[in-house]
């Protein structure tokens, strides 16, 4: 996981909550592991992941429009390039009347680039 994806995640209201591991091999050791506190209260050791349009229509776009101006999520708009539908998806996120873009060839990925801008402005 990227560090831009951690801060992505953080955004949507997932927030960082490291565990101990102790270790008993030749005296204590302590090691720390990242968890997470999921925006439903459950604790986890991963964060979910970008690839998934489930996951980011989930916790991202519902986090997007409680910052909108207005909260009002305007438009998610997927198109796809090309002749063939494996070429390049253009996602256009339409907030507060301002519109972002993604591109991928992945519709999940396509999505999460143009909803980081947003969060960026919005966040």
């Amino acid at each position: 996981m990227t560090d831009k994806e951690r801060r992505f995640w953080e955004k949507c209201g997932f927030k960082p909550k490291p565990y101990q591991i102790r270790a008993f091999k030749d005296g204590e050791v302590i090691t720390l592991i990242d968890g997470w506190v999921w925006p439903d209260g459950t604790q986890r050791t991963w964060l979910p992941g970008i690839n998934s349009l489930d996951n980011l229509m989930k916790y991202a776009v519902p986090k997007l429009r409680d910052l909108s101006e207005d909260n009002t999520l305007k438009d998610i708009e997927f198109h796809w390039e090309g002749l063939n539908i494996s070429d390049v998806v253009e996602v256009n996120v339409v907030l507060d009347f301002q519109e972002f873009t993604g591109r991928n060839k992945s519709p999940a990925k396509a999505l999460y680039e143009a909803l980081c801008q947003a969060l960026e402005v919005e966040g």
